[in-house]
Protein backbone atom coordinates (compact mmCIF):
# COMPACT_ATOMS: atom_id res chain seq x y z
CA UNK A 1 0.00 0.00 0.00
CA UNK A 2 1.47 3.34 -1.05
CA UNK A 3 2.29 5.73 1.78
CA UNK A 4 1.86 3.16 4.56
CA UNK A 5 4.68 2.87 7.08
CA UNK A 6 6.95 -0.10 6.60
CA UNK A 7 6.92 -2.77 9.24
CA UNK A 8 9.95 -2.78 11.48
CA UNK A 9 11.88 -6.03 11.65
CA UNK A 10 11.63 -8.17 14.75
CA UNK A 11 15.16 -8.61 16.05
CA UNK A 12 15.77 -10.84 19.04
CA UNK A 13 18.90 -11.33 21.06
CA UNK A 14 18.97 -14.24 23.43
CA UNK A 15 21.68 -15.96 25.43
CA UNK A 16 23.26 -18.87 23.63
CA UNK A 17 22.36 -22.21 25.15
CA UNK A 18 24.23 -25.41 24.44
CA UNK A 19 21.16 -26.82 22.69
CA UNK A 20 21.75 -24.28 19.90
CA UNK A 21 24.92 -26.23 19.06
CA UNK A 22 23.20 -28.48 16.55
CA UNK A 23 21.68 -25.46 14.80
CA UNK A 24 25.01 -23.63 14.69
CA UNK A 25 27.23 -26.55 13.70
CA UNK A 26 26.61 -26.08 9.94
CA UNK A 27 27.66 -22.40 10.33
CA UNK A 28 30.84 -23.54 12.10
CA UNK A 29 31.57 -26.01 9.29
CA UNK A 30 31.26 -23.13 6.79
CA UNK A 31 33.90 -21.22 8.78
CA UNK A 32 31.45 -18.61 10.11
CA UNK A 33 31.97 -19.31 13.83
CA UNK A 34 35.46 -19.13 15.25
CA UNK A 35 35.75 -16.62 18.12
CA UNK A 36 39.48 -16.98 17.60
CA UNK A 37 39.65 -20.11 19.73
CA UNK A 38 37.73 -22.88 17.97
CA UNK A 39 39.95 -25.07 15.80
CA UNK A 40 38.68 -26.13 12.39
CA UNK A 41 37.41 -29.65 11.82
CA UNK A 42 35.63 -30.36 15.11
CA UNK A 43 32.94 -33.04 15.16
CA UNK A 44 29.45 -32.00 16.29
CA UNK A 45 30.09 -33.51 19.73
CA UNK A 46 33.41 -31.69 20.09
CA UNK A 47 31.88 -28.45 18.80
CA UNK A 48 29.10 -28.57 21.43
CA UNK A 49 31.64 -29.47 24.15
CA UNK A 50 33.87 -26.52 23.16
CA UNK A 51 30.89 -24.14 23.07
CA UNK A 52 29.93 -25.30 26.59
CA UNK A 53 33.47 -24.47 27.74
CA UNK A 54 33.26 -21.06 26.06
CA UNK A 55 29.94 -20.37 27.79
CA UNK A 56 31.77 -20.57 31.11
CA UNK A 57 34.34 -17.98 30.03
CA UNK A 58 32.45 -15.52 27.84
CA UNK A 59 28.84 -14.52 27.23
CA UNK A 60 27.51 -15.80 23.91
CA UNK A 61 24.34 -14.45 22.27
CA UNK A 62 22.22 -15.57 19.35
CA UNK A 63 20.65 -12.92 17.04
CA UNK A 64 17.59 -13.44 14.84
CA UNK A 65 16.05 -11.07 12.30
CA UNK A 66 12.38 -11.85 11.61
CA UNK A 67 13.05 -15.41 12.77
CA UNK A 68 16.17 -15.90 10.62
CA UNK A 69 19.41 -16.64 12.45
CA UNK A 70 21.68 -13.77 11.31
CA UNK A 71 24.53 -13.81 13.83
CA UNK A 72 26.08 -15.10 16.97
CA UNK A 73 28.24 -12.82 19.05
CA UNK A 74 30.26 -12.99 22.21
CA UNK A 75 31.10 -10.38 24.79
CA UNK A 76 34.00 -10.31 27.20
CA UNK A 77 34.97 -7.64 29.73
CA UNK A 78 38.22 -5.76 29.14
CA UNK A 79 39.87 -2.65 30.58
CA UNK A 80 38.45 -0.54 27.71
CA UNK A 81 34.91 -1.86 28.04
CA UNK A 82 33.02 -4.94 26.89
CA UNK A 83 34.48 -6.28 23.66
CA UNK A 84 31.91 -7.49 21.15
CA UNK A 85 32.94 -10.08 18.55
CA UNK A 86 30.26 -11.02 16.02
CA UNK A 87 30.08 -13.86 13.51
CA UNK A 88 27.59 -12.91 10.78
CA UNK A 89 25.60 -15.50 8.83
CA UNK A 90 24.04 -13.02 6.40
CA UNK A 91 25.57 -10.79 3.77
CA UNK A 92 22.42 -8.65 3.67
CA UNK A 93 23.56 -5.17 4.73
CA UNK A 94 20.13 -4.10 6.00
CA UNK A 95 19.80 -7.14 8.26
CA UNK A 96 23.35 -6.66 9.56
CA UNK A 97 22.85 -2.93 10.17
CA UNK A 98 19.55 -3.23 12.05
CA UNK A 99 20.79 -6.24 14.03
CA UNK A 100 24.07 -4.53 14.93
CA UNK A 101 22.17 -1.51 16.26
CA UNK A 102 20.28 -3.84 18.62
CA UNK A 103 23.52 -5.55 19.66
CA UNK A 104 25.09 -2.14 20.40
CA UNK A 105 22.05 -1.10 22.45
CA UNK A 106 22.31 -4.31 24.49
CA UNK A 107 25.95 -3.73 25.52
CA UNK A 108 26.26 -0.46 27.48
CA UNK A 109 30.05 -0.18 27.23
CA UNK A 110 30.58 -1.85 23.84
CA UNK A 111 34.06 -1.86 22.33
CA UNK A 112 34.38 -3.27 18.82
CA UNK A 113 37.57 -4.05 16.91
CA UNK A 114 37.09 -4.31 13.15
CA UNK A 115 39.58 -5.37 10.48
CA UNK A 116 40.47 -2.41 8.27
CA UNK A 117 38.89 -3.86 5.15
CA UNK A 118 35.60 -4.77 6.87
CA UNK A 119 34.62 -1.55 8.63
CA UNK A 120 32.15 0.09 6.20
CA UNK A 121 29.09 -0.86 8.25
CA UNK A 122 30.71 0.31 11.47
CA UNK A 123 31.59 3.67 9.92
CA UNK A 124 27.94 3.92 8.81
CA UNK A 125 26.85 3.31 12.42
CA UNK A 126 29.33 5.95 13.49
CA UNK A 127 27.79 8.46 11.07
CA UNK A 128 24.32 7.54 12.38
CA UNK A 129 25.47 8.25 15.93
CA UNK A 130 25.53 4.75 17.40
CA UNK A 131 29.30 4.27 17.51
CA UNK A 132 32.24 6.55 18.08
CA UNK A 133 35.37 5.94 16.04
CA UNK A 134 38.18 5.72 18.59
CA UNK A 135 41.15 5.28 16.23
CA UNK A 136 43.33 2.31 15.40
CA UNK A 137 44.81 -0.33 17.64
CA UNK A 138 46.77 -3.43 16.60
CA UNK A 139 46.12 -2.69 12.89
CA UNK A 140 42.36 -2.67 13.46
CA UNK A 141 39.73 0.06 13.67
CA UNK A 142 38.39 0.63 17.18
CA UNK A 143 34.79 1.73 17.77
CA UNK A 144 33.00 2.41 21.05
CA UNK A 145 29.31 2.75 21.83
CA UNK A 146 28.31 6.40 21.67
CA UNK A 147 26.45 7.15 24.89
CA UNK A 148 24.96 10.54 23.90
CA UNK A 149 22.82 9.13 21.07
CA UNK A 150 21.47 6.30 23.15
CA UNK A 151 20.58 8.63 26.03
CA UNK A 152 18.55 10.77 23.58
CA UNK A 153 16.64 7.66 22.47
CA UNK A 154 15.54 6.95 26.03
CA UNK A 155 14.45 10.55 26.66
Amino acid sequence: MKGSPSLLPIITIEPYQSFHGELLYPKYQQGLIAFGVLPLGLSLTDFIFNMKLLEMLIRIHYVTYNGENVAIYETRPTIEGTEVHACWFTKNRKKRLFSMIEVIKSVPDAVIYVPKGDADGHFALSRKGYLDYAGEKNDMHLFKRLQAHLRQEVA
